[in-house]
């Protein structure tokens, strides 16, 4: 990590890593075998997922906490909300809206099979799913 000025930002193999304010902290995430870097940015217009140095989609926020890579390295997921919905972001793809979710239960269980909890309504749900 290098700081300039109030902003933070991650400098890997000699290359500056700037967007936004700088990283969320406890957001900078590396993938199992290291080829991957990822982290949460904010900016006055929301907040985005940074990988390897390119800018996702703006949500109006993301989730702090450690994002989750799968064993393999290949995917990624983290929880985002936009209009006071949350959903699970998988591989840059949005997934069912619920009302809450439970930020540090996101989890891969083997190089397919990922879970989480969420609540809608006044129950709490885990969600089990395998990538494609």
């Amino acid at each position: 990590m290098a700081v300039e000025g109030e902003q933070d930002f991650p400098v890997v193999d000699g290359q500056e890593l700037r967007y936004g304010d700088g990283v969320v902290i406890g957001t900078l995430t590396f993938s199992p075998d290291s080829a991957h870097i990822a982290y949460i940015t904010t900016s006055s217009d929301g907040d985005r997922l940074v990988l390897d140095g390119v800018v996702g989609d703006r949500y109006d926020f993301i989730a702090e906490g450690p994002l989750s890579f799968s064993p393999d390295s290949q995917s990624l997921a983290f929880f985002a909300m936009d209009d006071n919905q949350w959903f699970v972001v998988l591989n840059g793809e949005k997934g069912e809206p619920y009302d809450d979710v439970i930020p540090m239960s996101l989890t891969f269980d083997g190089p397919v099979l990922y879970h989480y909890l969420v609540v809608k309504g006044e129950a709490l749900y885990l969600v089990e799913g395998a990538l494609e």
